[in-house]
C-alpha cells in the first residue's frame, strides 16, 4: 500500500517499501565456491548495493576484479565488467596456478570494495567419473583378530570382520601389509617408495625407512612368529634388513649365498615359520632358506623345471606361505601366464628340498594356512579351494573368481576378495557376505591422443581399458585387465592395445578411439606378452613393440611392423640382451633409430638400410644403477632419457654419453611434452619431478595426498593438460601440475 506523508511542507510517497538510494558499496552475489586451476571459475556477480542492502539497478560504471591474495596465482580472462541493472557478471575468469585460501577482491570508482570468501583452486582434481575403482591387493588380519587390513591403493581397516572397512591410510600405492603376532595393534605398510608403521591399528603410522641402513625401496616384510620382535624387510637394491626390536631399528643382514638384487631381481613375498627359519622368494631366482637369520642363504629351487633361458618353466614367482606349525612344510605360486605348468603352487615338505605340484589349477593363487590345523586355502580363479593333506585334494569352499584371501587365526574368521569385490565369512567359510566401504583404484598406464576433443585413455590392472573424451565421463572400451597400450600421437582415434579379449589374447587395434577393434597379431601367436607399444608420430603404420617371451617358442625382444599390425619382422631376440624389451622409445626426427631397455641394459638399435640384421649398440657405460626405462624428446635428434635405479639421465647424442640430471631413481620413462620437449616430467620413487629447461633444473610437483603416480600422460596439443595414473584412479592437471 502506498502512503502519503506530509512533513515541514514537504511531501514523500513511499511506494511498496524503502525509498531507493545510491549504491554504496559492492557484494558478492556469486563466487567460486570450489575451483580447479586452469579451469573457467563459476560465474562471479558482483552487486553495487545502498546502506540497507539494496540492489541499486541505476548504477553505472566498471566493476574491476582482482586477486586479493595470495600473490602467487595469476587471474586470467576478462576482469572487468559493467553495470547492468546494478550487477557485473564475469563469467569466463581462470587461474593459471593453483592457490589454497584464494580470495577475490572487486573494485569500482566511488564505491567500498568487496572481497570474497577464502575458495581454493587445486592443481590437481579426480577424474574418475564412470570408472570403476575397487581393486584390493592385499589383506591382514591382527593377530587378535580384532582388527583386518585391505589395500586398494590406500589402506582400509576394518573392525567388524570385514563388514565394513574405513580408509586409514592415503599413501597411493601400497604394496604389503604385515601385522605383528606379538603385538596385535602394530602393523607394517610396504609402499613403493616408504615403510610405515602403526602402533595403535591404524589410527596413526609414522616411516620408518630412515632406521633401516642405505634405504632402498622396500618390496617384502614378514614378521618372526616364534621370536618378539623380529622383523626382515626385502629391499629392491640391497640385502635384506632385520630388526630385533619390532622395528625401531635395523640392520643389513650378511646374506651370504644370495644372488645379486636389483630393480629386476628382488625379494617380491617373505615367509618365517614357526622355528624362525627365514623363506625369501626372489623375481627370477626363486626361494631360499636362511637357518640363522639372514646370515647365510640356501638356494632351493632344485627340481623346479626352467626353460632354455634360465627362467622357471611355470612361470614368475608370485607369494610365499610357510606353515607356522607344521616343520618344513612350505608352498610357494607362480603367475604362471598360461605357461605349461603342472599346478601355479607348489609344495615342500622338507624345508625346500623337494617340491611337488598340489592339485590346484589356474594361472596364480595367493595363499592362507590355518595354523590350528595346517590346512591350506588357496584363492584361484576358479574358486576358493582347501586342502587338508598339503595339496594333494582339494574341496571348493566357495565358487567364483577369487584374488585374495586372509584367516584370522584367533577366530577362524575370513576376508577376501571374490569376483573383484571384498567379502566376509564369519562362520569359517559356510556364507559370504559383501564388504562395504572400501574404495581406491589401479590404473596402471594412461595415454592422450591427437585431435580435439582429446581422447584419454586409461587401462585399469584389474577391469580393462576405459576412454575419457576431453574429461568426461569414462566408457569401458575393452575388457582386458592389465593390458599394454600404445595411442598413436599424431593420428586422432587411433591407438592399439595388448590383452586378452574373451580369450583371444593377442594385439589389437582401433581407429575410432575404442569403439571398434580388430585383431592384428597375425603371425606371432606363440609370442605371448607384450611389456611396450609405441606408433612412430611420422609413420603412424609404423609400430614398435617390445616384449618378454612368456616361454613360447619366440622370444620377446623387439618387434616391428610397418603395416599397421598386420605383420611383425623379429628384430632383437639374441639372450644376450635378455629376451624382454621393457621400455622402447623411437628417435625424435630418424625413425630407423630406436632404443630399447631389456634386462641387461639400454641398447640402440639402428635398421639396416638394406634390409639386414640392424646394428645394435650397448648404451649401459655412463648409466649407473639398473635402467627400467627409455624416452625421447620430440622433434629433437638424439636427445634421450634414461631412468635408472639410480636417477634420471639424459643424452644429447644418441647415447654415447650421459649426464644425470636428477638424483631420483625411477622405474617410468619420463613423459616429455609434444608440444615443448623442454617441458618434462618424471615419476621417482620419492616424487614426481617438471622441468621446464630440458632436464636442467627440476621441481617437485605436490600431488594429492596419499597419491603416487604410476603413469602421466601430455596432451599433444596442450602441454599444461595432464593426466596422471595411480592407484586411487586417474587424477587431471589443466596447469601442468602446477
Amino acid at each position: 500500500m502506498n502512503r502519503c506523508f506530509r512533513i515541514a511542507g514537504v511531501f514523500l510517497l513511499l511506494v511498496g517499501g524503502a525509498a531507493s538510494a545510491s549504491a554504496t558499496k559492492l557484494v558478492f552475489s556469486a563466487q567460486p565456491a570450489k575451483a580447479q586451476a586452469g579451469a573457467v571459475l563459476s560465474p562471479v556477480v558482483v552487486e553495487a548495493r545502498d546502506a540497507l542492502g539494496n540492489v541499486d539497478p541505476g548504477a553505472s560504471g566498471t566493476v574491476t576484479i582482482s586477486l586479493a591474495t595470495p600473490a602467487a596465482p595469476m587471474l586470467s580472462g576478462p576482469r572487468t565488467a559493467q553495470f547492468v541493472n546494478g550487477r557485473a557478471a564475469f563469467a569466463a575468469l581462470w587461474l593459471t596456478r593453483s592457490g589454497t585460501a584464494l580470495r577475490l577482491t572487486a573494485t569500482a570508482p566511488g564505491l567500498t570494495s568487496a572481497t570474497s570468501a577464502a575458495f581454493d583452486a587445486p592443481a590437481w582434481v579426480p577424474m574418475n567419473d564412470g570408472l570403476p575403482l575397487a581393486h584390493v591387493g592385499e589383506l591382514a588380519y591382527s593377530s587378535d583378530g580384532a582388527t583386518a587390513y585391505a589395500t586398494a591403493g590406500r589402506v582400509f581397516r576394518s573392525t567388524d570382520q570385514g563388514a565394513t572397512w574405513t580408509s586409514v591410510l592415503d599413501v597411493g600405492n601400497a604394496r604389503r601389509v604385515v601385522t605383528d603376532p606379538f603385538h596385535p595393534a602394530t602393523v607394517i605398510v610396504v609402499t613403493q617408495s616408504d615403510l610405515l608403521m602403526s602402533t595403535d591399528r591404524g589410527d596413526h603410522w609414522t616411516s620408518i625407512k630412515s632406521r633401516l641402513p642405505g634405504w632402498q625401496s622396500a618390496s617384502a616384510a614378514a614378521f618372526d612368529a616364534h621370536t618378539a620382535g623380529v622383523l626382515y624387510v626385502g629391499r629392491n637394491n640391497g640385502l635384506p634388513a632385520k630388526s630385533t626390536d619390532g622395528g625401531a631399528t635395523f640392520s643389513s643382514v650378511q646374506g651370504t649365498g644370495l644372488p645379486p638384487l636389483s630393480a629386476s631381481n628382488y625379494p617380491v613375498d617373505m615367509a618365517v615359520d614357526g622355528q624362525s627359519r627365514l623363506y625369501m622368494l626372489m623375481l627370477y631366482e626363486g626361494p631360499y632358506r636362511s637357518d640363522d637369520g639372514g646370515a647365510t642363504w640356501t638356494a632351493i629351487s632344485s627340481g623346479l623345471t626352467r626353460n632354455a633361458n634360465g627362467l622357471f618353466q611355470c612361470g614368475t614367482p608370485q607369494r610365499l606361505a610357510a606353515d607356522p606349525t607344521q616343520p618344513g612344510s612350505v608352498y610357494f605360486t607362480f603367475a604362471t601366464w598360461g605357461n605349461p605348468c603342472a599346478s601355479p603352487v607348489w609344495h615342500s615338505t622338507d624345508f625346500g628340498a623337494a617340491w611337488s605340484p598340489t592339485a590346484v589349477s589356474g594361472t596364480g593363487a595367493t595363499l592362507a594356512i590355518d595354523p590350528s590345523s595346517s590346512a591350506l586355502y588357496a584363492a584361484t580363479a576358479s574358486g576358493l579351494v582347501l586342502s587338508t593333506n598339503g595339496g594333494v585334494t582339494l574341496t571348493q569352499v566357495a565358487s567364483g573368481s577369487w584374488s585374495y584371501v586372509a584367516l584370522s587365526a584367533s577366530s577362524g574368521n575370513f576376508v577376501g576378495v571374490q569376483n573383484g569385490v571384498p567379502v566376509n565369512s564369519q562362520d569359517q567359510g559356510a556364507t559370504w557376505t559383501p564388504g562395504a566401504g572400501i574404495s581406491g583404484g589401479s590404473i596402471g598406464q594412461i595415454a592422450a591422443g591427437a585431435g580435439s576433443p582429446t581422447a584419454v585413455y586409461a587401462v585399469s590392472y584389474s577391469t580393462g581399458l576405459f576412454i575419457s573424451q576431453s574429461g568426461g565421463a569414462w566408457a569401458k572400451r575393452f575388457a582386458a585387465p592389465g593390458a599394454i597400450l600404445g595411442v598413436d600421437p599424431a593420428t586422432a582415434g587411433y591407438a592399439y592395445l595388448y590383452g586378452n579379449n574373451q580369450g583371444q589374447e593377442g594385439l589389437y587395434g582401433t581407429a575410432d578411439a575404442g569403439q571398434n577393434w580388430s585383431w592384428l597379431e597375425h603371425n606371432i601367436s606363440s609370442f605371448a606378452c607384450w611389456m611396450s607399444i609405441t606408433v612412430d608420430p611420422r609413420t603412424p603404420a609404423t609400430i614398435w613393440g617390445g616384449g618378454q617371451d612368456c616361454f613360447g617358442s619366440k622370444y620377446g625382444g623387439v618387434w616391428l611392423s610397418s603395416d599397421g599390425g598386420l605383420s611383425w619382422s623379429h628384430l632383437v631376440s639374441d639372450p644376450s640382451f635378455g629376451y624382454w624389451a621393457r621400455s622402447v622409445a623411437i628417435d625424435g626426427t630418424d625413425s630407423s633409430t630406436a632404443y630399447f631397455v631389456s634386462k641387461f641394459g639400454a641398447r640402440r638399435l639402428v635398421l639396416s638400410p638394406t634390409g639386414g640384421p640392424p646394428a645394435l649398440t650397448d648404451l649401459s657405460p655412463g648409466l649407473s644403477g639398473t635402467a627400467r626405462a627409455v624416452s625421447t624428446a620430440p622433434s629433437q635428434h638424439g636427445v634421450v632419457f634414461a631412468s635408472t635405479d639410480s636417477g634420471i639421465f639424459k643424452s644429447t647424442n644418441s647415447g654415447a654419453t650421459w649426464t644425470q640430471v636428477l638424483n631420483r631413481g625411477s622405474q617410468y620413462p619420463v613423459r616429455i611434452s609434444p608440444s615443448n620437449p623442454q617441458t618434462a616430467y618424471a615419476l621417482t620413487y620419492s616424487g614426481t619431478y617438471k622441468t621446464k629447461d630440458g632436464g636442467a633444473t627440476w621441481t617437485v610437483l605436490s600431488l594429492p595426498a596419499g597419491v603416487s603416480g604410476a603413469d602421466l600422460a601430455i596432451a599433444p596439443a596442450n602441454e599444461n593438460a595432464l593426466y596422471l595414473a595411480s592407484e586411487s584412479g586417474v587424477w587431471a592437471s589443466l596447469t601442468g601440475g602446477e
